[in-house]
C-alpha cells in the first residue's frame, strides 16, 4: 500500500497545503515508532493503509501498532476490491478527495499551486536567459552565478 500511501502525502502537501510523509511498516517500527509512543501528537495524525492482500507479518505489526499507540491520533483506511491493484486505486480516489476536502476546509483553493508555477517560470527563465556558459543571475536584489554545475542541480529539481 506504500505506493497509495506516497501519493496521498504528495497530495497532501499541493492540494491542501499540509506537511505530510509517508514511511512504510515495518521499517516504522524501527524509529518512528519511538517518537509516536513518547509524544503527545496533537498536530499530527497516523493514518495506516490496509488491504487484504499485505502479509500477514505486516497484518500483525500494524494490529500491534494500533493497540500500542492509543496516544495518537490514528485511523486504519482499509482499502476495498478484489485484487491489490483495485486496492492502490481505492485509496488514491478516497485520498484524493480528502486532500481537496481538507484543503476547503482549511480554506485554502486545491487548484492554486503558486509555488510550483514560480519554480516553472523560474527554470524557463533560466533556461531562457541562462542556457550556457557563467552568468550572474539577480532578482529581487539577490545575485547568483549560473554554471553548468547549478543547472544541473536545478535541472534534477525540476525532474522530480
Amino acid at each position: 500500500m506504500s505506493p497509495a500511501a506516497y501519493r496521498f502525502a504528495c497530495q497532501l502537501n499541493e492540494n491542501s497545503g499540509r506537511f505530510a510523509r509517508q514511511t512504510e511498516i515495518p521499517e516504522m517500527n524501527h524509529n518512528e515508532i519511538v517518537a509516536w509512543s513518547l509524544e503527545p501528537n496533537e498536530k499530527h495524525a497516523l493514518l495506516i493503509f490496509t488491504s487484504q492482500f499485505s502479509n500477514s507479518l505486516i497484518k500483525s505489526r500494524i494490529e500491534w501498532l494500533s493497540n500500542e499507540l492509543d496516544n495518537s491520533t490514528k485511523w486504519l483506511i482499509e482499502c476495498e476490491g478484489n485484487s491489490l491493484l483495485e486496492n492502490l486505486l481505492y485509496a488514491s480516489i478516497i485520498t484524493d478527495w480528502a486532500s481537496i476536502a481538507l484543503a476547503l476546509l482549511m480554506n485554502k483553493n486545491p487548484s492554486e499551486m503558486k509555488s510550483i508555477i514560480d519554480l516553472k517560470e523560474f527554470l524557463n527563465h533560466l533556461n531562457e536567459y541562462h542556457k550556457a556558459g557563467i552568468s550572474t543571475h539577480t532578482q529581487s536584489g539577490c545575485s547568483f552565478t549560473v554554471d553548468d554545475e547549478f543547472r544541473n542541480r536545478i535541472k534534477k529539481l525540476y525532474e522530480k
